[in-house]
């Protein structure tokens, strides 16, 4: 999930800042997502899907 957040995020040309200003959460907690050091919550599945503009399961797919 933390290579699908970081390049889709990159892929829309957002910062992490403006990730986490647009899914509510923190930019620190957006970063620890990236580098896959928390588990993450459904509804913080949601929260970034959202923010990202994409279906939630695009962040849970397996990375070719």
């Amino acid at each position: 999930m933390a290579t699908n957040v970081r390049s889709i995020r990159e892929q829309k040309g957002m910062t992490q800042a403006e990730l986490a200003i647009a899914s509510g959460l923190g930019r620190e907690f957006v970063n620890k997502v990236e580098r896959g050091h928390v588990s993450v919550a459904l509804e913080t599945i949601g929260a970034l899907a959202f923010a990202l503009e994409i279906a939630p399961t695009k962040l849970i797919e397996p990375v070719d």
